[in-house]
Protein backbone atom coordinates (compact mmCIF):
# COMPACT_ATOMS: atom_id res chain seq x y z
CA UNK A 1 0.00 0.00 0.00
CA UNK A 2 1.19 3.44 -0.87
CA UNK A 3 1.84 6.02 1.72
CA UNK A 4 -1.03 9.08 1.21
CA UNK A 5 0.85 12.24 -0.10
CA UNK A 6 0.90 15.29 1.76
CA UNK A 7 -1.48 17.96 -0.07
CA UNK A 8 0.16 21.22 -0.18
CA UNK A 9 -2.24 24.36 -0.13
CA UNK A 10 -1.55 27.69 -2.25
CA UNK A 11 -3.78 30.37 -1.40
CA UNK A 12 -3.50 33.27 -4.27
CA UNK A 13 -3.63 37.08 -2.96
CA UNK A 14 -5.98 39.31 -4.51
CA UNK A 15 -5.54 42.61 -4.24
CA UNK A 16 -9.14 43.82 -4.22
CA UNK A 17 -8.11 47.38 -2.59
CA UNK A 18 -7.16 48.66 -6.83
CA UNK A 19 -5.03 51.96 -5.86
CA UNK A 20 -4.21 52.56 -9.64
CA UNK A 21 -6.52 54.35 -11.79
CA UNK A 22 -6.52 54.98 -15.74
CA UNK A 23 -6.77 58.55 -17.06
CA UNK A 24 -7.30 57.95 -21.12
CA UNK A 25 -5.48 61.55 -22.81
CA UNK A 26 -5.40 62.72 -26.46
CA UNK A 27 -3.51 65.06 -28.41
CA UNK A 28 -1.36 65.15 -31.45
CA UNK A 29 1.75 65.33 -30.34
CA UNK A 30 4.91 63.53 -29.52
CA UNK A 31 5.00 61.25 -26.23
CA UNK A 32 7.86 63.31 -24.88
CA UNK A 33 6.05 66.28 -25.51
CA UNK A 34 2.89 65.47 -23.63
CA UNK A 35 4.97 63.93 -20.98
CA UNK A 36 6.69 67.86 -20.36
CA UNK A 37 3.24 68.99 -20.36
CA UNK A 38 2.21 67.08 -18.08
CA UNK A 39 5.32 67.25 -15.85
CA UNK A 40 5.07 71.41 -15.68
CA UNK A 41 0.93 71.41 -14.99
CA UNK A 42 1.33 68.80 -12.21
CA UNK A 43 4.76 69.59 -10.74
CA UNK A 44 5.92 65.84 -11.54
CA UNK A 45 9.11 64.12 -13.20
CA UNK A 46 8.12 61.88 -16.12
CA UNK A 47 11.12 60.34 -17.54
CA UNK A 48 11.32 57.57 -20.21
CA UNK A 49 11.35 54.56 -18.52
CA UNK A 50 11.07 51.02 -19.53
CA UNK A 51 8.83 49.82 -22.59
CA UNK A 52 5.81 48.32 -22.46
CA UNK A 53 6.31 45.04 -24.70
CA UNK A 54 3.08 43.39 -26.06
CA UNK A 55 3.22 40.36 -28.34
CA UNK A 56 0.84 40.71 -31.45
CA UNK A 57 0.48 37.83 -34.02
CA UNK A 58 4.00 36.47 -33.43
CA UNK A 59 6.38 39.25 -33.16
CA UNK A 60 6.86 41.88 -29.99
CA UNK A 61 5.51 45.34 -30.34
CA UNK A 62 7.22 48.35 -28.34
CA UNK A 63 4.78 50.95 -26.70
CA UNK A 64 6.83 54.01 -25.10
CA UNK A 65 6.49 54.87 -21.20
CA UNK A 66 7.10 57.20 -19.15
CA UNK A 67 7.34 56.86 -15.49
CA UNK A 68 7.58 58.96 -12.52
CA UNK A 69 8.01 57.80 -8.20
CA UNK A 70 8.99 58.91 -5.60
CA UNK A 71 10.79 57.49 -2.30
CA UNK A 72 8.93 59.88 -0.66
CA UNK A 73 5.52 59.02 -1.31
CA UNK A 74 3.41 55.88 -2.42
CA UNK A 75 2.02 57.31 -5.59
CA UNK A 76 3.60 56.94 -8.90
CA UNK A 77 2.46 57.65 -12.41
CA UNK A 78 3.33 56.31 -15.99
CA UNK A 79 2.30 58.05 -19.14
CA UNK A 80 1.66 55.06 -22.04
CA UNK A 81 1.84 55.45 -25.41
CA UNK A 82 -1.07 53.63 -26.85
CA UNK A 83 0.07 53.51 -30.40
CA UNK A 84 2.98 51.92 -31.79
CA UNK A 85 2.83 52.37 -35.70
CA UNK A 86 -0.55 50.92 -36.45
CA UNK A 87 -0.72 48.59 -33.63
CA UNK A 88 -2.39 49.78 -30.49
CA UNK A 89 -1.93 48.73 -26.83
CA UNK A 90 -5.60 49.12 -26.03
CA UNK A 91 -7.73 47.54 -28.39
CA UNK A 92 -10.96 48.85 -26.60
CA UNK A 93 -9.58 52.55 -27.01
CA UNK A 94 -9.07 53.51 -30.81
CA UNK A 95 -9.25 57.53 -30.11
CA UNK A 96 -7.04 57.30 -26.73
CA UNK A 97 -3.89 58.22 -27.59
CA UNK A 98 -2.04 57.86 -24.09
CA UNK A 99 -3.03 56.46 -21.07
CA UNK A 100 -2.14 57.97 -17.49
CA UNK A 101 -1.53 55.07 -14.88
CA UNK A 102 -2.05 56.39 -11.08
CA UNK A 103 -0.48 53.95 -8.56
CA UNK A 104 -1.08 54.43 -5.10
CA UNK A 105 -4.08 56.04 -4.06
CA UNK A 106 -7.68 55.37 -3.79
CA UNK A 107 -9.10 59.06 -3.30
CA UNK A 108 -11.61 59.07 -6.20
CA UNK A 109 -11.63 63.28 -5.26
CA UNK A 110 -8.20 63.83 -6.54
CA UNK A 111 -8.01 61.83 -9.80
CA UNK A 112 -10.95 64.26 -10.40
CA UNK A 113 -9.00 67.04 -9.38
CA UNK A 114 -6.06 65.65 -11.58
CA UNK A 115 -8.21 65.22 -14.77
CA UNK A 116 -9.19 68.67 -14.21
CA UNK A 117 -5.96 70.00 -14.52
CA UNK A 118 -4.88 68.15 -17.03
CA UNK A 119 -8.05 69.10 -19.47
CA UNK A 120 -6.60 72.84 -19.05
CA UNK A 121 -3.64 71.69 -21.12
CA UNK A 122 -4.38 73.34 -24.57
CA UNK A 123 -2.48 70.22 -26.31
CA UNK A 124 -4.59 68.02 -25.01
CA UNK A 125 -7.95 67.92 -26.83
CA UNK A 126 -9.48 64.87 -24.87
CA UNK A 127 -8.95 63.85 -20.95
CA UNK A 128 -11.13 60.73 -19.66
CA UNK A 129 -11.22 59.02 -16.52
CA UNK A 130 -11.12 55.31 -17.99
CA UNK A 131 -13.18 52.42 -16.13
CA UNK A 132 -10.64 49.64 -15.74
CA UNK A 133 -13.31 46.94 -15.84
CA UNK A 134 -15.14 48.14 -18.67
CA UNK A 135 -12.60 49.80 -20.74
CA UNK A 136 -9.08 48.16 -20.33
CA UNK A 137 -8.04 44.71 -21.31
CA UNK A 138 -6.82 42.94 -18.21
CA UNK A 139 -4.23 40.96 -19.92
CA UNK A 140 -2.94 43.96 -21.71
CA UNK A 141 -2.67 45.41 -18.04
CA UNK A 142 -0.80 42.44 -16.45
CA UNK A 143 2.19 43.34 -18.61
CA UNK A 144 2.53 46.81 -17.94
CA UNK A 145 5.68 46.81 -15.29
Amino acid sequence: MKASSKKIRHTLSVDNDRTDHYIGLVSTEPDYKVSLLINNKLGINLKSDSDVIKPVKGKEVVFARFAHGSEYSDMAFDLINNYAGKEKLFGRLPSVDFILRIRGTSNYEYINELSQKLRKIKNLTGVFVLDRDKQLDNPTLQIIP
